[in-house]
């Protein structure tokens, strides 16, 4: 079994996907789509990182 340790050199996960969120708000807002869907949230700590910042890149004008 691999061992995965912190190093403060590599980016955390929500650094990691922030970018691809902030295209695909961008996207669903211009096109008028009416939501986003998350296939999987096992991804997301805790706080639903990931949730509020889609819930709050969407609600937003």
């Amino acid at each position: 079994m691999t061992r995965h340790r912190y190093h403060p050199v590599t980016p955390s996960p929500s650094s990691m996907w922030l970018a691809p969120v902030r295209r695909a708000q961008l996207y669903i807002r211009r096109t008028g789509l009416g939501g986003a869907m998350i296939w999987s949230l096992d991804g997301d700590d805790d706080n639903a990182t990931l949730t509020r910042t889609i819930s709050l890149g969407l609600s937003t004008r």
